[in-house]
């Protein structure tokens, strides 16, 4: 059964690699074709995004390939896309001072696009600000300052939670309570741990889950609440075994190891610190290796099997040392790039200065703009209400000169016709008097004759 097991496995592996292959030369094919466009673009952020986490530095070199590209292109969310991308990478490496640059570069070009773009736009760009806060928030946890860590990861869970991103907010909300555990505080730590597990319940997403388990235990092992930090741990390692995630499946056995110690069920404990052990061993985990060694060297100690304590006493020291050697080259590292994040810090500071002076110039210029445009059009307002105004009073004075002349045309009229009909009665009467009196002629004849 086992080795029939074994080739199974192999053959699905063998298929995945093949698959991989394929898929990577058929992306390397399109961009051997150099075209310089944006089906170039998109295939190169797609092969780099493969190698991001397990070939960071392959990644890098491609995705500031793929930056110059964008910048060719003059395509903003690309060159967006690609800051963005370099933070991730560079936060892989450990190398938190530029993962937080790239982050914060990435941020500004994202802003500057969400301001631009039209409604329906709008919720790309947020997810895509969402994106750099997380980013920035791993870097302030990984750097140790919780507080801006705190602050990024809540602005991105705001930013889920107003474009209704449920998915993405359980791990958000993770990620706030765990900053809260490390801060101690345990009640908003479960606060945020149970809405991520309500969240990924509901959206059925058992990895998560398997997570929020765990995380929720520990916060009830520290507050001393074992039975039900015990009922969390057996959760996750339910979870974590059905979804074969080896890590995932040590930690909450040795976090089930640890409780039974401590209820007094020794047997079980070693079963589960064992196991757990076998594990970190397989894993590479030394923090694993070193907790379980500790655990078991004081469970056999208790028991009196001394040459078993010694056993794992010894390679708890061992581990120890192992840890302690990585943590010095770690915290030098640390402070190395604490003071290039700090550097970078105040060159972001300067250059954004910079930018708001030029905004406030900017602003101020606007204002005065719109202060004159504003003015001339009032005045415009004034002076055609003032030719409005001037035109109907025209306009009535014509109406009311158009009413008297036609008054007077018609009073002219009356007196015409009256006047012509004084003048036919004149004529009517000279007619009259004309046909009663004797004629000049008549009147000449007769006076003659009386003469």
């Amino acid at each position: 059964m086992k080795k029939d097991l074994f080739i199974f496995i192999f053959i699905l592996s063998c298929c995945f690699s093949f698959s991989q292959q394929r898929e990577t030369d058929s992306l390397m094919a399109i961009i051997k074709l150099n075209k310089r466009d944006s089906v170039e673009f998109r295939t190169r952020d797609k092969l780099a995004s493969s190698k991001m986490e397990d070939e960071p530095d392959n990644a890098i070199s491609m995705i500031n390939e793929n930056l110059k590209l964008a910048e060719e292109l003059k395509m903003k969310r690309g060159i967006g896309g690609c800051y963005l991308r370099l933070g991730n990478c560079y936060g892989f490496k450990g190398d938190y001072s530029r993962a937080s640059f790239y982050h914060f570069k990435a941020l500004a070009v994202f802003e500057e696009l969400e301001k631009q773009a039209a409604p329906q736009n709008k919720v790309l760009f947020s997810r895509a600000i969402a994106s750099c806060y997380d980013g920035l928030g791993g870097a302030y946890e990984d750097m140790g300052n919780l507080e801006k860590a705190l602050e990024y990861y809540t602005k991105s869970a705001a930013i889920d939670e107003k474009v209704n991103n449920v998915k993405g907010l359980g791990g958000k909300y993770n990620n706030i309570g765990g900053v809260y555990g490390k801060m101690e505080d345990h009640e908003k730590s479960l606060f945020y741990f149970r809405k991520a597990l309500r969240l990924n319940i509901e959206t059925q997403n058992e990895n998560w889950q398997a997570i929020n388990y765990l995380n929720i235990g520990n916060i009830l092992e520290q507050q001393k609440k074992y039975d039900s930090a015990l009922v969390y741990y057996k959760w996750s390692l339910d979870l974590n075994q059905k979804l074969d995630n080896l890590r995932e499946t040590g930690l909450s056995m040795g976090n089930l190891g640890s409780l039974y110690y401590r209820s007094g069920d020794l047997s079980k404990s070693e079963s589960y610190l064992k196991q757990s052990l076998a594990i970190s061993l397989e894993t590479g985990d030394l923090q694993g290796i070193e907790l379980m060694n500790r655990n078991l060297y004081d469970l056999y100690k208790k028991q009196e099997k001394h040459e078993l304590a010694l056993k794992h006493f010894e390679g708890y020291r061992s581990a120890r040392d192992s840890l302690v050697n990585a943590e010095k080259s770690e915290q030098l590292l640390r402070n190395e790039m604490n003071y290039e994040f700090e550097i970078k810090q105040a060159q972001i500071k300067a250059e954004q200065d910079k930018k708001d002076a030029l905004a406030d110039v900017d602003k101020r210029k606007q204002q005065l703009v719109t202060v004159l445009v504003s003015s001339g059009l009032i005045l415009l307002f004034i002076l055609i209400a003032f030719m409005l105004r001037s035109l109907l009073i025209t306009r009535r004075q014509k109406k009311v000169i158009e009413v008297r002349n036609a008054e007077t045309q018609r009073q002219k009229e009356i007196i015409e016709s009256q006047h012509h009909d004084i003048l036919d009665s004149i004529h009517y009467a000279k007619r009259i008097q004309q046909s009663l009196l004797p004629t000049e002629k008549y009147i000449t004849k007769h006076l003659a004759k009386k003469i």
